[in-house]
């Protein structure tokens, strides 16, 4: 889904569109940030909140890491595979003070889309990165529909 971003809470579906305005813009406006990693540039947000979910206080320091996945970004191994890296290295920006996660499907999908390619690539699908880990609801990020 283009131009939409799902927030996942319990049961509920949050949608927040693109330039969305906020009663706690103050807030919002001291912790967010324009997203400036290129390949997270065409995103459903621009904005991102630091530190991230893996501690990286910059964008380019996210950068740095999200190299690793180079190889799967550019085989368009998944359509979700762009989606979660981005969403766990360079987070979309909300009223909440912290990085929300993507949900457990979210990356099953880019994961699973993915899966002849890493064994091709001898890649391995990184620990801290394990899809068992995610959230299957509550508050977390996804772009796959409701869970």
């Amino acid at each position: 889904m283009m131009g939409a971003l799902w927030l996942t809470a319990g049961c509920v579906l949050v949608l927040l569109l693109c330039g969305t305005s906020f009663s706690h813009a103050d807030l919002r406006l001291e912790l967010c940030q324009p997203i400036s990693t290129p390949i997270c540039a065409d995103l459903p947000y621009n904005q991102t909140i630091m530190p991230n979910n893996f501690g990286h206080s910059t964008q380019a320091e996210a950068a740095a890491e999200m190299r690793r996945f180079d190889a799967l970004l550019e085989a368009r191994c998944s359509a979700y595979l762009k989606f979660f890296l981005c969403s766990l290295y360079v987070p979309v920006c909300t009223v909440i003070e912290k990085p929300i996660p993507p949900c457990r499907p979210l990356c099953e999908h880019a994961q699973r889309g993915c899966e002849a390619n890493i064994t091709a690539l001898g890649f391995e699908w990184p620990e801290k990165i394990r899809c068992e880990k995610f959230p299957l609801g509550g508050l977390c990020v996804d772009n796959v529909g409701p869970v």
